[in-house]
Parts: C-alpha cells; sequence; structure tokens
C-alpha cells in the first residue's frame, strides 16, 4: 500500500498568515493551493471523489465484505442489526424499539441521491452530525413515533 499523509503549510501573507493542508503520496508531496480557499476547495474535490472510488468498489465488488472490525467482520449484517438493537433494547427499556427503527428506517428511505449514483458527490450520503439534516431527520421520527402513539 502507498504511504499518504498530509502537511501542514503556512504561507506569510501582508495582512495575515495562511494556513493550507498538502498531501503527501510516497514522499511526493502535492501543494494544495495558494491560498486556503484554494486548498480546501482541492480537499473538498478529493473527499467527493474518494467517496465516488469506496462507492464504486463496494459496489462492483458486491460479495466481498468492506469490514475491518475485528469485533463484527465475520457477521452477516442482519447478524449486526441484530446486535445492535438487542443492544438500544437493553439501553432503553422503556421505548418500542423495534417499531422506532421502523419508523428511523422508512424515513431514511426518503433521502435519495440525485443523479447516477456513483456519480454523486456523496453517494453514502454522509453528513455531519450537527446538520440541519440530521436535526431534520431526528425531528421528523420523533414526530412520526410520537403521533403513532397518541
Amino acid at each position: 500500500m502507498k504511504k499518504v499523509e498530509i502537511e501542514n503549510r503556512t504561507k506569510e501573507g501582508t495582512k495575515r498568515d495562511f494556513f493550507m493542508v498538502d498531501l503527501i503520496i510516497e514522499d511526493e508531496k502535492i501543494d494544495t493551493g495558494e491560498n486556503p480557499i484554494e486548498s480546501h476547495s482541492f480537499w473538498t474535490d478529493i473527499q467527493d471523489q474518494s467517496q465516488r472510488a469506496l462507492y464504486r468498489i463496494e459496489k462492483e465488488n458486491p460479495t466481498m465484505k468492506f469490514d475491518f472490525n475485528l469485533a463484527t467482520m465475520a457477521m452477516s449484517e442482519e447478524q449486526k442489526d441484530e446486535r445492535f438493537k438487542s443492544h438500544i433494547k437493553g439501553k432503553y427499556p422503556n421505548i418500542d424499539i423495534d417499531r422506532l427503527f421502523e419508523v428511523i428506517d422508512n424515513e431514511i428511505k426518503e433521502i435519495q441521491v440525485t443523479g447516477p449514483d456513483d456519480n454523486h458527490p456523496n453517494p453514502f450520503l454522509k453528513i455531519p452530525i450537527s446538520s440541519h439534516m440530521t436535526k431534520n431527520i431526528i425531528t421528523s421520527v420523533i414526530d412520526k413515533f410520537l403521533k403513532e402513539k397518541e
């Protein structure tokens, strides 16, 4: 495997210094730009392309598992789901976890990527935990779950 690293770089400016991060592959430095905007844009493009690449690799190798966690790598997806559900049921015994997970799964199914699936910049739909999208999903799930209880 190739050695991939990052390296901080500061460029002195007349009004302020610019902080960037460069990419290093096998000791070859790739300058990411002359300013923080260019560097950030470079890393955004790298992130988008790496997500597309990972998606394509997983999609085109459906019989392979890419789970490298020693605790779960021998388990099927169903076994992992049941193990997690059992853990959550033990942690929150006053909640109908089966129904809650059903509501969550239904809400998540509503979220769709647009365009050809492996050409989307975020095919796994990764979102920051503190994002508006996450808060919207949580709120929608709570709303539907509570309405069913009424």
